[in-house]
């Protein structure tokens, strides 16, 4: 079968070429699929480059060469064969859905990676739904969003803000869409209530507030839109508390990180015997930012920090009042 083929990472231009393969094999759990029409994403364009290259070896790709030979995810098209585990699917069936490898004729795919092809759009419609809808739907769920809220989102003409808008709107929220002024017809069509033209318009500054936001693009800073949402702040990607790193004393040590410490109480800690330090009243939970594929960002442990804190709240090794 004829697929697209690299075989070093590099700009699309230079390592992709058009190729005769073999064809895949489906195992028990597999369909394979004759590709009818796929799509590109900027996924795609990830694994083509091997870029960023920290993510290689997490499942991006191999770390010098890709891992999968034959590019692309989105597909749509019509089952030839299904595994003998497979139930879902049998030959005939329209299906879509996304794999690796669809850059192809056929792919083999688990049939947990498809669903029925909807009657009402063509091949080419539905090859284009499966990432950027995946990711709007998985977006919106994060920020626990609930019929009612007001949702702003902006990049609300972009190919998963189009689907966010949708979705949004499908589940009962009253949607504000940022884009550009041409887009802005299309947005109102898509469900947006209000739109916003970034080009005339600053949303952050303005006075209007919100209850979940989702940018898409990271055009403006988390602190600004976080000026416009309603408490609890819910923007995407999600808002997490950070913990401090200090336990009760005599409390059993529950391992690393800020999720699993507490504060020690001002009063049980005076009936055990420990003075509180009169400087460090409690205070309020920090609010830091996650994006995907951060690393949980813990608090440097520097002398004199609330972190190395011993009896009575003062800092080891500067001495501490007896009696």
């Amino acid at each position: 079968m004829k697929a697209i083929v690299q075989h070093r990472y590099g700009a699309p231009q230079d390592v992709l070429d058009l190729a005769e393969v073999e064809m895949p094999v489906a195992g028990a759990q597999d369909v394979l699929v004759s590709v009818r029409a796929s799509s590109a994403n900027p996924w795609d364009w990830h694994f083509i480059r091997g870029e960023p290259l920290l993510f290689r070896p997490a499942g991006l790709g191999g770390v010098r060469k890709p891992k999968f030979p034959v590019p692309g995810g989105d597909l749509a098209g019509t089952v030839q064969r299904a595994g003998s585990a497979v139930t879902a699917f049998k030959p005939g069936d329209e299906v879509y859905g996304i794999g690796h490898g669809a850059f192809a004729g056929y792919i083999a795919i688990r049939q947990d990676g498809l669903a029925p092809k909807p009657g009402k759009l063509t091949f080419e419609q539905a090859a284009a739904v499966p990432l950027a809808a995946v990711t709007a739907l998985q977006g919106l769920s994060a920020g626990g969003i609930q019929p009612g809220q007001n949702v702003l989102i902006s990049g609300a003409s972009g190919g998963v803000g189009t689907f966010a808008v949708q979705i949004a709107r499908h589940l009962g929220a009253q949607v504000t869409g940022v884009c550009s002024t041409r887009h802005a017809d299309l947005v109102r069509r898509l469900g947006a209530g209000q739109v916003i033209d970034y080009a005339k318009q600053d949303f952050t500054l303005g006075a209007a507030r919100y209850d979940l936001a989702l940018q898409l693009g990271g055009t403006y800073s988390p602190a600004a839109v976080k000026k416009v949402l309603t408490p609890p702040r819910n923007t995407h990607p999600v808002l997490r508390r950070r913990q401090p790193l200090v336990r009760p004393r005599g409390q059993p040590h529950q391992g690393r990180g800020p999720q699993r410490a507490g504060r020690p109480d001002p009063e049980v800690s005076h009936r055990q015997g420990h003075r509180p330090s009169p400087h460090r009243g409690p205070r309020p939970h920090r609010i830091r930012q996650y994006h995907s594929g951060d690393r949980p960002h813990l608090p440097t442990h520097r002398r004199g920090s609330r972190c190395a804190a011993g009896r009575g709240g003062k800092p080891r090794g500067q001495g501490r009042r007896r009696g």
